[in-house]
């Protein structure tokens, strides 16, 4: 999925939370508006200057430019997560971990999906950055890979 699909459902959400009912058609207005330019036709969709602007009887307009700046970020931080994340052998196992430490992302990630409160996870994990949390809450939302979990990593003296 690509920055567009994602931009397009970021902003259906954004349009049914304030309340604004949308037909099929209308979605897909929405959306070919996001492609390419469109000349207005009543009552379509179409982006210019940052906006996406109903043209009809009652013109409605929203600001694109904070939902895609964030929007963007977040899928950056997802499709290039160097220098957030690495994974090393000679570090637990070669299991990712956020770059400089040893903790795991996967202990993190677990955390946010059981409800841990991002301002816990700052405290608990003081030498995470911000853009490590994001990360983290990003991994939180995608859903687990399918398939047999990996055995869990056992610690042993001999």
């Amino acid at each position: 999925m690509g920055f567009r699909e994602l931009l397009y459902f970021r902003v259906v959400c954004c349009l049914v939370e304030q309340g604004v009912r949308l037909t099929p058609e209308q979605k897909r207005e929405i959306f070919t508006a996001f492609g390419r330019r469109r000349k207005p036709t009543q009552g379509s969709w179409l982006r210019r200057e940052g906006q996406l602007v109903m043209c009809g009887a009652v013109p409605l307009s929203m600001d694109l430019s904070k939902v895609s700046r964030e929007l963007r970020y977040r899928y950056r931080l997802l499709q290039r997560p160097q220098g957030v994340v690495e994974r090393n052998p000679a570090i637990c196992s070669g299991q990712l971990v956020f770059t400089g430490t040893r903790i795991p992302v996967a202990v993190v990630v677990e955390q946010m999906r059981a409800g841990v409160a991002r301002i816990e996870l700052e405290e608990d994990f003081p030498q995470l950055s911000r853009t490590a949390l994001d990360y983290a809450e990003i991994q939180a939302h995608m859903p687990k890979p399918p398939g047999r979990p990996r055995k869990a990593l056992r610690l042993q003296r001999d």
